[in-house]
């Protein structure tokens, strides 16, 4: 797949499923871990509108 530099003003999809079922969220906990990551990674640099964390799937 070829990679296409992200263009600022744009609006962006993204998502990642995962392999096997509970790979990024097998417990309670990894959610707030995940949004943490989200705060500190993605919002300096760009806004998220919505977003959803499924244990097999998250969605920005």
């Amino acid at each position: 797949m070829k990679k296409e530099p992200l263009i600022p003003g744009n609006v962006y999809h993204f998502l990642q499923p995962g392999k096997q079922p509970g790979e990024y969220f097998p417990e309670e906990r990894n959610y707030p871990f995940f949004i943490g990551l989200m705060k500190f990674y993605i919002l300096p640099i760009a806004h998220i509108y919505a977003y959803s964390l499924i244990k097999i799937i998250f969605i920005f």
